[in-house]
């Protein structure tokens, strides 16, 4: 028996679990920011701060990841991932060839992205407003992947559907 990528990918369960874990990386990226926010100073001449936002920022994401506190670094870190897997779940929701999941993954990788950007200026920078934008991309990709989560079709649902429609005729 061969079992082809196509067919591992599509799978909806593969789906859902990949949705249920981005939404976890999200939460523990939700609270892992909120400590760093109270708890962890950002000193303003650290690599990457002085530069521009495009060249600053590999600098700055290395230097969080290699010399700041645990927390940041790890918060970081996991900001890298969220972005990876963002990716990830966007390529198997097309594989999936489900419009509505493909369009979900495609929103929620929108925010992930913004929150990323905004986790970059606030990092290099310190202003303020970004972690509005950290905010609204949290929660723009949170929602988007709830969306997903309940676009993504059930093996059961047709018979279901199936047994409320002849229950409500009969």
């Amino acid at each position: 028996m061969t079992v082809s990528i196509e067919a591992i990918a599509s799978s909806p369960r593969l789906l859902r679990l990949s949705v249920l874990v981005a939404l976890f990386l999200l939460l523990a990226q939700f609270v892992l920011g909120m400590f760093v926010n109270l708890y962890i100073g950002i000193p303003s001449g650290h690599p990457g701060s002085s530069a521009s936002f495009l060249t600053g920022a590999v600098p700055g994401l290395a230097w969080a990841i290699r010399a700041s506190a645990p927390a940041l670094a790890v918060h970081t870190g996991l900001g890298i991932l969220l972005g990876i897997s963002s990716l990830a779940l966007l390529a198997i929701a097309i594989a999936s060839r489900e419009r509505p999941v493909v369009a979900a993954a495609a929103v929620g990788l929108l925010g992930t992205l913004g929150a990323g950007i905004g986790g970059v200026g606030f990092l290099n920078y310190g202003v303020d407003k970004t972690t509005f934008l950290m905010a609204v991309g949290f929660s723009v990709a949170m929602g988007a992947y709830v969306a997903a989560l309940f676009a993504i079709p059930h093996p059961g649902w047709p018979a279901v559907l199936e047994r409320d429609e002849a229950g409500a005729r009969g």
